[in-house]
């Protein structure tokens, strides 16, 4: 299977000639498939979803997640399911047997309609129990060209060869102008029997809920109910544009409940940076309706004499219990560094079949590294903050308050957020946003923001009208078409 993707962007004539072109001529990620992703993720915003996890869904839409066939570490690692999913879909297929179509899977409890459509692009129903079907894998390569005009120049090009689930590899490369370069690449392989995987280049560590071992990508705000808690990836592959991850070798094994994952990062000296070397490792036991995990990471540099010493060394135990749709979940790390604890802890409830009500706190100290973190946070790392947070879903309506003080300020602050899809028929929606912070001992203590968005979905094309209104410092707003 081969796909050639280009996508261009700019003011310039020819820019957008080539930008209807290609639109015409070429399979892009449909705007559905944006909407699906930020429901798996519980995301409010498309314009918070960032290109490497973009990226990601695109590599699983072109190799589904096996849900007959996978083990619960294997589901897990995917990051499309939470601990008390996958416990339902083992129960499931144990008691009725593999699950057949996206309706039946819309019935296991955890799941429902809206999150099984989301699912639809990145889920096989593959069976050994239907004929005519063999799990032969198939090899795919991917090639793809995006060109930038910001004003200057940005090339981005990407090879990526699948070969089902045992195998992959990929190489990227981009430039800005004449100035900056960069690559990423890797080669992974998955075993038969103790192996889960095995990966060379960059790859992406995501374990408990972000506090000691935790690379690349990380939500921050409180939006749904399922963004107050993490899904760990284990060892992941990358075959983004972005570098954010680490570069070195890692691994991850499975020994019946146990499961067993070793990295070794290496950033080697250039530009006067000396050379660094991040070892980490994480040792999980999986139970039916939970699982408890062990990470600890380091980041160890050259010094001036030639020997290595660490600026950063973090241990962190989390434990995660799922049971009858309620979400328990919580990590203590420690930072040995800076000699500091942090910590979180939450639980996520079910309210009927269409109602969810989830509650966080959280304590990261100041000294508490940012380095590997990957926690809900409000601000930009998860350090220096102690935070209370509740939110409310029911089918599309979503309502949030986040209570979050600066240590070091001794700054007190509360966010209030309030989304709703309305769908209006026709293949219209209509999405109306209130959010209000209100920081206490600041002379710009009160923001108030309204927005709606009116869109119009129908493949492959969408269209949608944003109103915005911003009151701060001043008065603001804001108005766009976008096709």
């Amino acid at each position: 299977m081969n796909q050639m993707h280009f996508t261009m962007d700019g003011r310039r004539i020819s820019a957008l000639i080539i930008i209807l072109y290609l639109a015409l001529s070429a399979p892009l990620l449909e705007a559905q498939d944006l909407t699906g992703i930020m429901t798996i993720l519980g995301m409010q915003e498309e314009e918070l979803l960032p290109e490497q996890e973009v990226e990601r869904f695109e590599h699983l839409a072109r190799n589904p997640v096996e849900i007959n066939m996978y083990s619960a570490s294997r589901l897990l690692a995917s990051g499309l399911f939470s601990q008390y999913q996958v416990a339902s879909l083992l129960d499931y297929r144990s008691t009725y047997g593999d699950i057949l179509s996206i309706e039946e899977l819309s019935s296991v409890d955890g799941f429902g309609k809206p999150l099984a459509e989301a699912l639809r692009p990145y889920v096989s129903l593959y069976s050994k129990a239907l004929p005519g079907q063999t799990g032969r894998p198939v090899l795919k390569t991917e090639t793809s060209l995006r060109m930038v005009f910001r004003p200057e120049a940005t090339y981005k090009g990407k090879v990526v060869l699948d070969y089902g689930t045992r195998a992959s590899a990929a190489v990227t490369g981009s430039s800005l102008g004449d100035r900056k370069y960069g690559y990423t690449f890797h080669a992974a392989m998955s075993g038969r029997r103790h192996l889960d995987r095995l990966v060379v280049g960059d790859f992406n560590a995501r374990f408990g809920q972000g506090l000691a071992l935790w690379s690349g990508f990380s939500l921050s705000g409180i939006a749904a109910p399922s963004s107050l808690y993490r899904r760990p990836t284990g060892i992941s592959p990358s075959s983004s544009y972005s570098t954010t991850g680490l570069r070195g070798v890692a691994a991850s094994l499975s020994f019946g409940r146990v499961t067993l994952s070793a990295l070794s990062g290496m950033s080697l000296p250039v530009s006067g940076k000396p050379l660094s070397v991040t070892p980490g490792v994480n040792i999980g036991y999986l139970m039916k309706y939970g699982q408890f995990s062990l990470s600890a990471a380091g980041n160890f540099k050259a010094s001036d004499s030639g020997t290595m010493v660490y600026d950063m060394l973090k241990i962190g135990l989390d434990a995660r219990f799922c049971f009858k749709g309620t979400d328990l979940f919580g990590e203590v790390g420690t930072d040995l560094s800076g000699m500091s604890m942090a910590g979180l802890g939450g639980a996520v409830f079910r309210i009927g079949d269409d109602s969810k009500i989830g509650l966080l706190g959280r304590y990261y100290p100041p000294s508490y590294s940012k380095e590997l973190t990957g926690a809900v946070k409000s601000g930009t790392y998860a350090r220096d903050e102690a935070a209370l947070s509740l939110s409310f879903e029911r089918k599309a309506l979503v309502l949030s308050t986040d209570l979050y003080r600066k240590l070091t300020e001794g700054r007190d602050q509360v966010k209030f957020l309030a989304t709703h899809d309305i769908a209006l028929g026709g293949n219209w929606t209509i999405k109306p946003r209130m959010s209000v912070r209100y920081r206490r001992g600041s002379d710009l203590d009160l923001k108030t923001e309204l927005r709606t968005d009116i869109s119009w979905n129908r493949v492959p094309w969408s269209q949608t009208v944003r109103v915005d209104w911003m009151r701060y410092v001043g008065n603001g707003f804001l108005g766009y078409y976008e096709l």
